[in-house]
C-alpha cells in the first residue's frame, strides 16, 4: 500500500464487528450532492515506529461514495494558522441562537470521540477501534488499542495523538498517551502511568495537552519526541479535569471539571514558554461537560450530554445560551476542517443513537489542528 495512503481517515465500525463497514452506515439528507471523491492522500512522512503492539489492518469495506450531502463552503482544510484574530463582523451577529442538527454518520454506536484530517477524512474512536476512513480508500486502516480509546487529536506535524485508558487495571496507572506518527501504522508510547486520562488538545504552538482525571493534573508536551521534552505537569490547581480546550490565540487554557460539572479558565500568559495563571470560574451549572470548541467570534461552545444540549458562552465569559437542543447525548464537539465538514458546522457525536449531527452556526469555527499538507 502507498505509504502516504497507510495512515489515511478515520471510521469506526462500531457494534458491526471490525472490517466490516454497511453500504447504510451512512446518511444523507434528502436532496443532497453525494461527494464521489475524496481521496486525497496526506503529505507526510514517518517518525519512526517502536516495539509496541502493531494495529490490526482490515478491509472495512467503504463505497467509493460517502453519501455525505455539501455542506457550508467549500474552502475547507483550514488550519489554525490560517484563523486571525478573533473577529467582530456579520457572522457573529448573525449566529443563530437556536439551529437544528442533521445527521451525517450513523452506525457509530458507543463513540466516544472524533477527529477531521483537514482532507475531508474523519476519525472516530470506539471502544478500542479506531479506524481511518476516507472515501475512495477500498482497505481502510484499523487501529485496535490495548484499552478504551478516550479521546484523540491531530498534531501538524508529529501524526496522531490518543489518550487510551486499560481499565482491566482502573487506578493503577494503565492509561497512557500514545502517538501515530504520519504514514506510520504503528503507535509510540509518549506517556505511561496515567491513572485516568481525561481530555487532549493540541496548541498553535503543535503542543500536546492532557489530563490525568485521578491525579488532578494537566499535562503538556511537545508533539515530536525529537523535542528532547517530555511531558510536564502545567496545571495542580483544578481537580478532576476533563475536556480541555487552548484559545486558538494562546490566551486562555479552559478545563471541564467532573466533580462539579463546570468550566474553568485560566490565563496563559509568558509567551510561547506558557506559564499559566491560577483557574477562574467560567460557566457552570451543567449536568456532565462531554464537550468543548470555539468559534471564529470567541465563543466557546460546551456539550452537555446528559440534558441533551450544546451551549454558546463569549470568551470572556457571560450568559450561556443554547444553541443545539436535538442531539441526543451530545459527545465530543468540533467545527468542521475540510471538504465535505464545514468550518461554519458544529459537529458532535450522539452519544444516544451512535450518530454525528452538524449544525450549521454561521460564523467559522475554529478547527482543531490538521496535518501539514
Amino acid at each position: 500500500m502507498d505509504r502516504r495512503r497507510a495512515f489515511g481517515w478515520i471510521a469506526l465500525t462500531a457494534t458491526l464487528g471490525v472490517g466490516c463497514f454497511p453500504d447504510d452506515a451512512l446518511h444523507t439528507d434528502a436532496g443532497g450532492d453525494a461527494v464521489s471523491d475524496l481521496g486525497r492522500a496526506d503529505a507526510t512522512t514517518d517518525a519512526g515506529p517502536r516495539d509496541v503492539p502493531r494495529f490490526d489492518v482490515t478491509d472495512a469495506g467503504l463505497p467509493a461514495d460517502m453519501g455525505v450531502p455539501d455542506i457550508g463552503p467549500t474552502d475547507g482544510a483550514v488550519d489554525a494558522s490560517e484563523t486571525g484574530p478573533m473577529i467582530e463582523g456579520p457572522a457573529c451577529d448573525m449566529a443563530p441562537s437556536m439551529a437544528s442538527s442533521r445527521m451525517v454518520l450513523e452506525g457509530l454506536t458507543g463513540a466516544r470521540d472524533f477527529v477531521f484530517d483537514g482532507l475531508g477524512g474523519v476519525a472516530v474512536a470506539q471502544g478500542s477501534t479506531v479506524v481511518l476512513r476516507r472515501a475512495g480508500d477500498t482497505t481502510p486502516v484499523t487501529m485496535v488499542m490495548a484499552g478504551e480509546v478516550v479521546a484523540l487529536r491531530f498534531t501538524r506535524n508529529a501524526g496522531l495523538a490518543l489518550a487510551v485508558f486499560n481499565n482491566t487495571g482502573a487506578g493503577t496507572g494503565n492509561g497512557a498517551i500514545y502517538q501515530v506518527a504520519p504514514g506510520s501504522t504503528t503507535p509510540t508510547l509518549r506517556q505511561s502511568g496515567l491513572r485516568q486520562p481525561g481530555g487532549l488538545a493540541v496548541d498553535a504552538a503543535d503542543r500536546i495537552w492532557f489530563s490525568d482525571t485521578t491525579m488532578n493534573a494537566i499535562y503538556r508536551m511537545p508533539a515530536s519526541s525529537d523535542a528532547g521534552t517530555g511531558a510536564q505537569v502545567v496545571v495542580t490547581d483544578v481537580p478532576s479535569p476533563t475536556q480541555l480546550l487552548v484559545d486558538a490565540q494562546g490566551r486562555y487554557l479552559f478545563v471541564a471539571r467532573s466533580d462539579t460539572n463546570t468550566v474553568m479558565r485560566l490565563e496563559l500568559t509568558g509567551g510561547d514558554g506558557g506559564s499559566i495563571g491560577g483557574a477562574m470560574p467560567f460557566v457552570g451549572g451543567f449536568s456532565r461537560v462531554s464537550g468543548l470548541a470555539q468559534d471564529e467570534c470567541g465563543n466557546v461552545f460546551v456539550a452537555d450530554e446528559i440534558v441533551d444540549r450544546i451551549w454558546r458562552v463569549p470568551i470572556l465569559a457571560g450568559d450561556a445560551v443554547r444553541v443545539v437542543t436535538d442531539v441526543r447525548g451530545p459527545r465530543s464537539l468540533m467545527f468542521g476542517a475540510g471538504d465535505p465538514f464545514g468550518p461554519r458546522e458544529l459537529y458532535a457525536l450522539s452519544a444516544m443513537d451512535g450518530t454525528l449531527r452538524a449544525a450549521n452556526l454561521v460564523a467559522r469555527g475554529v478547527p482543531l489542528a490538521v496535518p501539514a499538507r
